[in-house]
């Protein structure tokens, strides 16, 4: 007596078929994660980068004494775009900087453009302001 299930050959190939496809399907939807994260992550890694740079810059320009008050905003902007091509800074990135509470506060902001996918573009807005943590007019040692 032949037991049958409903796993005749012709259906069995079928269910091959669809395990393939599924596994196809899965493959691709992760090569295209890995590809975005290959294009994200390096932007991303940057832009971290930069926030670290930019405050110890900030923080060694508010203690540095021999950099008269007026001048250690610009200094920083200088070191920033001397070192722009390390940190994926743009040429047309806006920086300011001014003297708030005491201290000194530089702010960046740029637009940059990931291209994620084949026609589509994700705009990463990076926006940060380095604030140092001593008082510009603090008694000198």
């Amino acid at each position: 007596m032949k037991e049958s299930f409903g796993s005749s050959p012709a259906s069995m190939r079928h269910a091959r078929g669809a395990a393939r496809l599924k596994l196809i399907i899965v493959l691709a939807i992760i090569a295209l994660i890995g590809y975005m994260g290959f294009q994200f992550i390096p932007v991303a890694y940057q832009a971290r980068s930069l926030k670290k740079f930019m405050d110890e810059k900030v923080t060694t320009a508010a203690e540095t004494p021999e950099i008269p008050r007026d001048q250690k905003g610009p200094t920083v902007e200088n070191q920033l775009r001397s070192s722009a091509k390390d940190y994926g800074l743009p040429s047309d990135a806006k920086m300011s900087h001014i003297y708030q509470n005491g201290g000194l506060q530089v702010t960046v902001q740029f637009t940059r453009q990931i291209n994620l996918l084949p026609g589509f573009a994700y705009k990463y807005e990076f926006d940060y302001t380095a604030k140092s943590d001593t008082s510009l007019n603090a008694p000198q040692q």
